[in-house]
């Protein structure tokens, strides 16, 4: 809704998302919030059926089978102490001794996920063995957990997609930008679930986690990397969104924000020329239509990109407008056209 204004409030033929937007709440409704998935299914269902013991011992205690509660117990207890000292080494050392399947930029990626994945592990049995079936009654506590666990998938995803892709460099903006915001989640929520456990968890523990973080958010100049992309045409861009219908005719809302998206994006280089000329002197200030006569005029820009311009300028002029009706035409029934609003590029530049 930010990118399309006023298009994206005015009910008509021209807006882009009104009628997926009403559809939200009936998603919602029908299918149910996330906040249910989120605090329920992803770990407190996910810690039992996904854990190398919990669901074993339930069965085993289910089944009055001390013999085989006693084994898998007492494995259980081994896994833990484990994942302890695996813990701890990592945090320490910053992840440094864990293995990375790949090298270059994105192994100490894999190095921080695996500390964040030990440190969910060891935490997963603490907080299970300190509330046991109220667990998932502890919905803060189960959602954050829940948080961790996906954007530990997430973050494996991008890796896994880098990796797939033939390892591009020009891509690796994207992964160093996911990769930081994962894990500095991971991070918001680790810190979370010390302040709210106990102690010693709210103790040494969580200060310990506060100053030697996982990975900071990422930086503005990496989010600048990964704008300027988005707004460069190109293989890059396209990539990004491989399977996603773009129609051509600019009748249709997407068509037309792209054509503007490329007129506007191809005449940047002569607009650049018309920025110098005024600063050398060569062009006075003036109303577009004006200036670009000048600019011809000047020997500045040729006949054609001049013509460029007056089509970009019309096609972003195109792009923003707002459905209007009068009365008589809100109230008409369906099966009568609207009508269109046409823009050319003579009236858009005087």
């Amino acid at each position: 809704m930010d990118v399309l204004g006023g298009a994206a409030i005015s009910r008509g033929p021209r807006n882009l998302i009104a009628n997926g937007y009403i559809g939200v709440p009936i998603n919602i409704t029908v299918e149910g919030a996330n906040i249910l998935t989120r605090t329920l299914m992803v770990f407190g269902q996910g810690a039992i059926r996904c854990h190398p013991y919990a669901y074993k011992e339930i069965t085993a205690l289910m089944n009055k089978d001390t013999k085989a509660f006693d084994d898998v117990f007492w494995k259980h207890i081994g896994h833990v102490v484990r994942n302890l000292f695996r813990t701890v080494v990592l945090s320490i050392t910053r992840g440094a001794f864990a293995k990375s399947p790949v090298s270059g930029p994105t192994a100490k990626y894999y190095k921080k996920l695996s500390w964040a994945s030990a440190s969910f592990a060891l935490l997963s049995d603490v907080v299970m063995g300190m509330y046991g079936g109220n667990l998932k009654r502890k919905e803060k506590i189960t959602g954050r957990l829940a948080d961790i666990f996906s954007w530990l998938y997430l973050c494996t995803t991008v890796l896994r997609r880098y990796e797939a892709e033939g390892r591009l460099k020009e891509d690796l903006p994207f992964v160093d930008w996911s990769l930081k915001t994962g894990l500095s989640i991971i991070q918001k929520s680790f810190d979370e679930l010390y302040q709210n456990i106990g102690f010693p968890l709210s103790g040494p523990v969580a200060m310990w986690s506060r100053l030697n973080v996982i990975s900071k958010a990422p930086s503005d100049e990496i989010g600048g990397k990964i704008a300027h992309i988005l707004q460069t045409p190109g293989q890059q861009r396209d990539r990004v969104t491989p399977d996603v219908y773009l129609p051509a005719a600019i009748s249709e809302a997407v068509g037309r924000l792209e054509n503007a998206f490329s007129l506007v994006s191809q005449s940047e280089p002569i607009l650049k020329k018309l920025y110098k000329a005024v600063k050398a002197g060569r062009l006075q200030k003036a109303k577009p239509g004006k200036m670009v006569k000048q600019a011809v005029e000047a020997g500045v820009i040729s006949p054609e990109e001049a013509e460029l311009l007056a089509k970009a300028q019309a096609a972003r002029e195109d792009a923003i407008q707002v459905d209007s009706f009068t009365l008589e035409e809100y109230m008409q029934t369906a099966k009568k056209p609207l009508k269109k609003h046409k823009l050319t590029s003579e009236a858009v530049l005087n």
